[in-house]
């Protein structure tokens, strides 16, 4: 679907002691997964190319930075790379240690250095491929861009290094009625994974018996009937769910727990919060769902995301908030773009690092 974005993870070790516990830096993101480059006690080179470790991430110098051991940390060097080598946010402009638990950034690449037996790297390593092949399965699950049609859609999906619990879809109802929809389930790992893939297949395939898809708040008090936290490992999820009809392009619309979609009309300069209130699906057995409407004009665009797209923190070292991504849609557009592309490279020239803490879902849809 063109979305190479998966984010996926390298190990290097280095062996420390004969009681066989391992240092080793876990990449967050990049094209080398369940990679294993053990680093010598004398200390090795990283880079794109020329060095001991290379990296395949363009924004890496040939030769980039080193790191030793030095007792229970790495010790890092900068080698004059382009783009700088960071320790925890901080460049690195001498040598400087790298302690268990410290985040590196080489280029685009982010790693954390940890210590663990090699049996626990193995279980990460089985834990990864779990991991991965979860995603390709939620990828699966999205469906393709409209380009056509009275209904667009263009949409970015990236997920964290744990992954999250994030999806989205839309779908005909009949010749009327459009839905739109994203679930974002809580936690990260496997068990979100698959909580996710059942609510996404139970909207998929209109499974909630004598329920009316077109009425949002039938939908929401149906799906917490069906998914109560306590029989799904405790698990919950927020949503938002609307339903655009096309001969009178009202746009009706329910949430549960989910941040508000915004509306940018095409003669305002400014976003209309789409906000309506109502707990997360599975939380509590009776809890109430209403929803509103809105009539969508010609050429306006509707941003429906997941709290990941905003909730980051930025080069300054704030926290992230909605009102952040509202300034960014509300900006220009760039030539080349794409308006999913131009909101994910905004919000990472705020953050700090490059690897999302939870999935980036955002969905784009024009009327």
């Amino acid at each position: 679907m063109g979305n190479d974005t998966t984010a996926q993870t390298v190990i290097f070790t280095q062996r420390v002691d004969a009681g066989g516990v391992t240092h080793y830096l876990v990449v967050r993101n990049g094209p080398e997964a369940g990679r294993h480059i053990e680093v010598t006690t004398e200390g090795q080179q990283m880079g794109r190319s020329e060095a001991d470790v290379t990296m395949a991430d363009r924004a890496v110098s040939k030769l980039h930075c080193e790191i030793v051991m030095f007792g229970d940390s790495l010790i890092v060097k900068d080698l004059g790379s382009t783009n700088g080598t960071f320790i925890d946010g901080q460049e690195v402009t001498s040598p400087a240690s790298l302690p268990v638990g410290s985040m590196l950034q080489v280029g685009e690449t982010l790693l954390v250095h940890e210590v663990r037996t090699p049996e626990e790297v193995a279980q990460d390593e089985q834990l990864s491929e779990d991991v991965d092949r979860a995603v390709e399965y939620v990828l699966s699950l999205l469906p393709e861009p409209l380009l056509d049609g009275p209904v667009r859609t263009q949409w970015r999906y990236i997920p964290s290094a744990q992954l999250g619990g994030d999806a989205f879809g839309y779908h005909k109802l009949d010749d009327d009625h459009w839905v739109l929809y994203l679930v974002d389930v809580c936690g990260h790992g496997m068990g979100a994974a698959l909580h996710t893939v059942s609510v996404m297949n139970t909207l998929r395939n209109g499974t909630l018996p004598n329920v009316d898809f077109t009425v949002p708040e039938q939908v929401l008090k149906a799906l917490n009937r069906a998914y109560p936290m306590e029989d799904h490992g405790g698990k919950y999820c927020t949503i938002w769910y609307g339903v655009y009809q096309l001969s009178t392009r009202q746009l009706v619309f329910g949430a549960a727990g989910h941040p508000p979609a915004l509306l940018l009309k095409a003669d305002s300069e400014h976003v209309d919060e789409l906000d309506i209130r109502g707990l997360p699906i599975g939380m509590i057995e009776d809890a109430e769902y209403t929803s509103s409407d809105v009539v969508i004009p010609e050429a306006a665009t509707l941003y429906v995301y997941s709290d990941g797209v905003y909730e980051i923190v930025t080069k300054d070292g704030r926290n992230g908030t909605l009102k952040d991504l509202i300034d960014i849609i509300e900006g220009p557009e760039q030539p080349g773009l794409g308006e999913p592309e131009r909101i994910e490279k905004a919000v990472r020239d705020q953050m700090a690092g490059t690897a999302f803490d939870d999935d980036f879902s955002l969905l784009v849809v024009s009327f």
